[in-house]
């Protein structure tokens, strides 16, 4: 029988990435925090919010990512999967949960982008001569 283990938020970082190496192989990583809120109306009528924070941990290309553009207050959508890590501190056995983040998408517009104007991907401009007559449409 498979199983999947994928988690997926859209939210708001909580705290500029923090640049990290592994102590075994020096590989580079990043961690971070991620809040995504709930809200709802109670019986009464009014609105409630209730806020999770939730660990990430970036490798790879997509540390650099996050260490090139995002920062405190970012908006964000992640996926990958929920890992539990397990440790003893004082005698006290202790889990630490954390997003091992294999995808992102940046949410926020890039701070030059004018929200009026929309370019194509791959647009050219028509030479001067050309001939309107020849396009098919």
């Amino acid at each position: 029988m498979s199983s999947v283990n994928k988690i997926i938020l859209i939210g708001n970082v909580g705290k500029d990435p923090e640049v990290k190496a592994t102590h075994t192989t020096n590989v580079k990583y990043v961690i971070c925090s991620l809040a995504t809120t709930e809200s709802w109306k109670d019986k009464s009528g009014q609105k409630v919010e209730n806020t999770t924070w939730h660990n990430l941990k970036i490798y790879d290309k997509l540390a650099d990512i996050f260490e090139n553009y995002v920062k405190k207050g970012s908006k964000i959508y992640v996926e990958g999967p929920l890992r539990v890590n397990e440790y003893e501190k004082d005698g006290v056995k202790m889990r630490h949960t954390e997003v091992l983040v294999r995808q992102v998408v940046l949410l926020d517009k890039p701070p030059s982008a004018d929200k009026d104007v929309i370019q194509p991907v791959h647009s050219k401009p028509l030479p001067a001569d050309a001939d309107y007559d020849d396009f098919p449409f």
